[in-house]
């Protein structure tokens, strides 16, 4: 975090004040529980199931985690050599990938407000989502609306991508504005505040590792608590990537391929390696 939001000269640009999460969603009509494994998720299609899985990179990075892949990622990007172990664990994720593509009842979506709008209609019954996507889904669908972490491997756990909300000062303030900005910030990380807005939405968790959070008397909030510790691992790679680093774009696209059928995963194996161990 402190990588991401460092300035050259050693000032940091934002302060964090809220936690946002990757979890799934569900119609709890259609799914009596949610899958906590990922090979239950393509079970649960082949049941005729409407599973929707999303192509947007950071929403379906979790993937990597659930099928053990995440530690290969991190050696290549550190430029490492692809060990054996490496090449299986990456051709098993795609290959699961390539297989989720070919059920009936898997859907891969690029744009997440269609999915979402799909489960509401009731033509899907489970999807990745974010936690901010939440206050829509539950005036959409009510007591029906069902909240879970992303199902891990066996093994291995969820990589969600969650997100930190900051906040940062403007240029342009008057001294008078920066200062009463700067005592607004502190606020917002007092303990009882940081408590008050996450029991108020269900739809952050706080930043200030002080606050107690009661999961265990909210499936949603126990779902929240699961996102960021499955969300932790990934952390090991966020300093191994530049801002706007083009291997993401890279990645997507031979993830598109994939899916769509014009690769296979043995075939996207050595592309993938050669796109994260190559250099800006």
């Amino acid at each position: 975090m402190l990588h991401m939001v460092n300035l050259p000269d050693g000032r940091l640009s934002g302060l964090p004040a809220l936690q946002q999460l990757q979890i799934s969603c569900y119609d709890n009509r259609r799914l009596e529980a949610p899958p906590t494994r990922i090979i239950d998720l393509l079970a649960a299609s082949t049941r005729g199931v409407p599973i929707g899985l999303s192509l947007t990179g950071d929403r379906l990075f979790w993937t990597m985690g659930s099928l053990g892949a995440l530690p290969a990622v991190e050696h290549l990007l550190r430029g490492e050599a692809a060990a054996t172990a490496d090449r299986a664990a990456l051709k098993g994720w795609l290959t699961w990938l390539q297989t989720a593509s070919t059920q009936q009842k898997v859907a891969f979506y690029g744009n997440q407000d269609q999915a979402e709008t799909q489960l509401e209609q009731g033509q899907l019954a489970w999807i990745p989502c974010r936690s901010t996507s939440l206050p829509r889904l539950r005036r959409a669908m009510g007591s029906h609306l069902g909240v879970a972490a992303l199902p891990d491997g066996d093994g291995s756990s969820a990589s969600p991508i969650n997100y930190i909300r900051v906040l940062a000062l403007g240029r342009n303030s008057t001294p008078r504005a920066r200062q009463a900005a700067i005592r607004f910030a502190a606020l917002t990380l007092n303990p009882l505040v940081q408590r008050s807005l996450t029991l108020g939405s269900y739809t952050v968790l706080p930043v200030n590792r002080h606050v107690s959070i009661p999961a265990s008397s909210s499936q949603t909030l126990a779902a929240l608590v699961k996102a960021r510790d499955q969300g932790l691992q990934i952390e090991r790679i966020r300093p191994l990537l530049q801002h706007a680093d083009p291997r993401v774009a890279q990645v997507q696209a031979l993830l598109t391929e994939l899916v769509f059928g014009e690769v296979s995963a043995e075939a996207a194996t050595p592309r993938m390696i050669a796109i994260l161990r190559s250099r800006l």
